[in-house]
C-alpha cells in the first residue's frame, strides 16, 4: 500500500489470516447521489456486516471487545449499529455528541450517567461525591429520603422514557440540579411552544426544531452513546484506534464521506491518479493503510460499495487472489488450516 514504508512482522513464524468480501453480486438497487453513491442501501450495509460477523464467529474468532475491532470508517455507520442513530440525527456536526460539545450531551454524559450508574449500584459515598453542585443539601433524614425517592424516579425514567420527560422531570425535583444555561433553554422552548409560529423568529424555528428532535428521542440511546464513547463496545472509527492494535479487525469499507471512495483510490492505484488529485489519493491510500494495519493476526475487509474488476485485480494483488472470497453470503472457500488450529482463535476450540 505504501512503498516508502517498509515494514516486517515481528514474528516471522507466526501465521495469520486475510479475508476480503464484497458485495458485487448484490442484486438490487444501489444508492445514488453524492457520498452515498454505489453503497447498499442501509438495511443492506447491516445484513452484510452481520453475516460477515456470523462467519468470523463460526470461524472461531473471538470478537469480544478485548479481542476484536469492528472498524466503521463513518460515524453514521456506528450510530446505527450502536442505536444511538436517532439522537446522531438532531446534530449537524459528529463533534457536538461524539466530543461533548453539545451542552446537553455533557451534561447527560458527565452527570446524569455517572448519577445513575452510582445509584443503581448503590454507591451512595461515591454518589455524594459527584457533582456536590448538582445536588441539594441533605439536612435531614427527610431531605435524604426525597433525595433518594427522586434518584429513583431518574433511574427507571432513563430506563423508559424520552430525552425530553427525562429533562421535564429534572425541572420539577432537581435531582440532580440543571445547569442554569440548559434550564434557560428549557423555559424558552417552553414559551416559544404557546406561541404561534408567525411570532417566531428565524433563529427560534432553529432552537425550537432541534430542541423538539432531541426531546423526543428515547434516552437509552444516550446510554448507547456513553458506551461507545467509554469503550465499552467493539465498534470504532479510524480516529478512535490509530496507533492501537488488536488480535482481530474487521472493516468496514463503504460511502457515506465525501472526501472517501474507495473504488476509485483502488483504481488509481493501478493507473495513478490524475493531475491535481494528489491529496486526495494520499487522504484515501493513507486512511486504508491505517485501517489494514491495525490487525495482529486475522484482517477482514468487507466493501459494501460496488468495485470494479480493476479495483478487486489490485485487491488480489495487494492482499493475494486466495483472499478475495466474494460476497459474504456466498464465500467462495472454507475454514483455511490455519484458521482452523491457529492458538489466537480460542472461541472456535471453546465451542467445539
Amino acid at each position: 500500500m505504501r512503498p516508502e514504508l517498509p515494514q516486517a512482522e515481528a514474528d516471522p513464524d507466526s501465521a495469520g489470516e486475510i479475508k476480503i468480501f464484497h458485495s458485487n453480486e448484490w442484486d438490487g438497487e444501489r444508492r445514488t447521489g453524492g457520498h452515498w453513491k454505489g453503497d447498499l442501501p442501509e438495511d443492506d450495509v447491516k445484513a452484510h456486516i452481520e453475516k460477515t460477523r456470523e462467519l468470523l464467529a463460526q470461524e472461531g474468532l473471538a470478537l469480544s471487545p478485548e479481542r476484536t475491532k469492528v472498524l466503521f470508517l463513518t460515524n453514521n455507520l456506528i450510530a446505527s449499529e450502536q442505536s444511538f442513530n436517532s439522537l446522531a440525527s438532531c446534530f449537524q456536526y459528529p463533534d457536538d455528541y461524539l466530543k461533548k460539545n453539545d451542552k446537553f450531551i455533557q451534561f447527560f454524559l458527565e452527570v446524569i450517567e455517572p448519577v445513575v450508574s452510582a445509584f443503581n449500584d448503590r454507591k451512595y459515598g461515591e454518589l455524594l461525591q459527584l457533582n456536590n453542585k448538582n445536588h441539594p443539601h441533605l439536612k435531614r433524614q427527610a431531605d435524604k429520603k426525597a433525595w433518594l425517592v427522586n434518584l429513583g424516579k431518574l433511574l427507571e425514567s432513563t430506563q423508559n422514557s424520552s430525552i425530553g420527560d427525562v429533562l421535564d422531570l429534572l425541572m420539577t425535583t432537581k435531582t440532580p440540579r440543571l445547569p442554569s444555561k440548559l434550564e434557560q433553554a428549557l423555559v424558552r422552548f417552553a414559551e416559544l411552544a404557546q406561541k404561534s409560529t408567525d411570532e417566531w423568529l428565524e433563529d427560534d424555528t432553529k432552537f425550537i426544531e432541534k430542541l423538539r428532535a432531541l426531546r423526543s428521542v428515547d434516552y437509552t440511546e444516550v446510554r448507547n452513546l456513553a458506551e461507545y464513547i467509554d469503550s465499552k463496545t467493539p465498534f470504532s472509527t479510524k480516529h478512535g484506534v490509530k496507533g492501537a492494535q488488536f488480535d482481530n479487525v474487521l472493516v468496514v469499507f463503504g460511502r457515506g464521506w465525501n472526501h472517501y471512495n474507495w473504488n476509485q483510490m483502488l483504481e488509481w492505484m493501478a493507473d495513478g491518479y490524475p493531475a491535481g488529485k494528489q491529496d486526495t489519493f494520499e487522504r484515501n491510500r493513507n486512511l486504508f493503510y491505517v485501517s489494514c494495519s491495525r490487525a495482529k493476526h486475522s484482517l477482514t475487509l468487507l466493501f459494501t460499495q460496488e468495485l470494479s474488476e480493476k479495483s478487486l485485480s489490485v485487491l488480489s494483488q495487494i492482499f493475494g487472489e486466495e483472499s478475495i472470497l466474494g460476497n459474504p453470503f456466498t464465500p467462495k472457500r472454507e475454514l483455511s488450516y490455519i484458521e482452523r488450529n491457529d492458538p489466537f482463535n480460542e472461541g472456535f476450540n471453546r465451542e467445539l
